[in-house]
């Protein structure tokens, strides 16, 4: 969670922690064959790497970590490497396939009960659709979104949700459900 932490303040950071892991993986009197740690090494290698704007690496590195969670049925782990491998594809144009992680991201943790990080990766998914242009299917996003962090109790990002719901509204020139929605969030 350090390496995740440190990766906007200061990307260097990322890459130390990274660096740190990956040595205490390969550091055979620690148990080399940790699969656990391996896969805590490919995930802050990525983010370190997509950090640093490496970002065919990270999404490399993202994809063994979420293989060795999933191996060691830790499914929440697997879904947290895949916000990060979305937000590397979107940055590489590959926009289907940033959607599809996204999709899969936010079932395993609606699976795990994990509505917050559910609605957290909709919102994503809804803020690269609207960049598209794709204003209905960003619209459905925001909606489910807003949704999902009413039932975990976050009022602060359900009315974030809101306020992109309503923008996505007044794209479509459907004023009055966007002006019923801003009144909503007031």
């Amino acid at each position: 969670h350090a390496v995740d932490a440190a990766r906007y303040p200061a990307p260097g950071t990322a890459e130390a922690r990274a660096a740190e892991l990956r040595a205490l993986a390969n550091d055979a009197a620690a148990g080399a064959d940790d699969a656990e740690v391996q896969a805590l090494a490919d995930w802050a290698e990525g983010v370190g790497a997509l950090a640093a704007g490496r970002l065919e690496p990270a999404l490399a590195r993202l994809r063994a970590a979420q293989q060795r969670f999933d191996a060691l049925a830790q499914p929440h782990h697997a879904a947290q490497t895949r916000v990060p491998c979305m937000v590397a594809l979107a940055m590489l144009g590959r926009d289907d396939e940033a959607q599809a992680c996204g999709e899969a991201a936010a079932l395993a943790f609606e699976a795990q009960g994990d509505l917050r990080s559910a609605a957290k990766v909709e919102m994503n998914r809804g803020m690269m659709l609207l960049r598209q242009d794709r204003h209905a299917e960003a619209q459905a996003r925001f909606h489910r979104a807003s949704v999902a962090f009413a039932r975990a109790g976050d009022r602060e990002w359900s009315v974030a949700a809101d306020l992109n719901l309503a923008n996505t509204l007044l794209w479509q020139h459907r004023f009055a459900e966007a002006q019923q929605t801003f009144e909503r969030v007031r």
